[in-house]
């Protein structure tokens, strides 16, 4: 899907040689904060432990948050480098490649999530549509399906044709220009990074280019219906009901 930003992320690779910046600079933090708020979700109506699998888990920040509260893991991504990195991090969890948009040969479990714009990283409503069908088959009946995405007010408003700092530390310098193209409401992040090898004064660059859609509140909801689920609620990370100008929103929907 050509864009008149000139990219077509059909051929972008993506959390490759960025997958070790994005762990040295913890990024995965949303993540397991999007992870401690849902157990305190589910905890609320009775849901105190079961089975997660987590789609586009990462360097398997929200994993590692699960399974320490007595969860049992599976967590799945498409990206070789940030599986290597969650293996590192826990290798007693479940870890395996997988695409959100085709299905994994995984047992159902009692939650499914896909956290921190992993839902953003599906360039189509088809493509958007086939990620709701894979959640829902990844849960068994009355399961649940926990999912945040960047709104369209966020790509609007925050990804205008900008550069931000994601981090500024003694080893690592990451740079973000961000631009948004409403008409195909696709997003592009370039991310340039300085990185210091070990404890020298060398330092080696790195660049990487991500693609993500601006998916509409009706478009989510749409696509979780067709699904077969049921929409629960969908929140604020504050806990509030959706605003005109909310950047994020937690989607939560429900098996039968």
């Amino acid at each position: 899907m050509p864009s008149s930003l000139g990219w077509d992320e059909g051929f972008l690779i993506m959390y490759d040689s960025y997958a070790p910046i994005y762990r040295l600079i913890n990024q995965g933090a949303w993540s397991e904060r999007m992870a401690r708020w849902t157990i305190g979700w589910l905890r609320e109506r009775g849901v105190t432990h079961g089975r997660v699998i987590d789609w586009g888990c990462g360097d398997g920040a929200a994993g590692v948050v699960f399974a320490q509260a007595g969860w049992a893991v599976t967590g799945i991504d498409r990206s070789e480098r940030m599986i290597q990195l969650a293996r590192a991090r826990d290798s007693r969890i479940d870890w395996r490649g997988g695409d959100l948009t085709q299905g994994a040969d995984v047992a159902p479990g009692t939650l499914a999530t896909a956290f921190y714009d992993t839902l953003n990283y599906l360039p189509s409503i088809v493509a958007l549509r086939a990620g709701w069908r894979t959640l829902a088959a990844s849960v068994t009946h009355g399961g649940y399906i926990v999912a945040d995405v960047n709104t369209p007010y966020e790509y609007a408003s925050g990804w205008n044709d900008r550069y931000v700092i994601t981090a500024d530390t003694d080893d690592a310098l990451v740079l973000n220009r961000l631009r948004y193209d409403p008409a195909p409401q696709l997003a592009q992040g370039r991310i340039i990074w300085f990185a210091r090898e070990g404890h020298s004064d060398v330092w080696q660059r790195g660049e990487e280019t991500h693609t993500q859609r601006a998916h509409t509140d009706e478009e989510m909801v749409a696509a979780i219906a067709a699904a077969g689920l049921r929409l629960i609620a969908r929140l604020t990370p504050q806990g509030k009901p959706p605003t005109l100008t909310a950047t994020r929103l937690i989607y939560i929907a429900r098996k039968g």
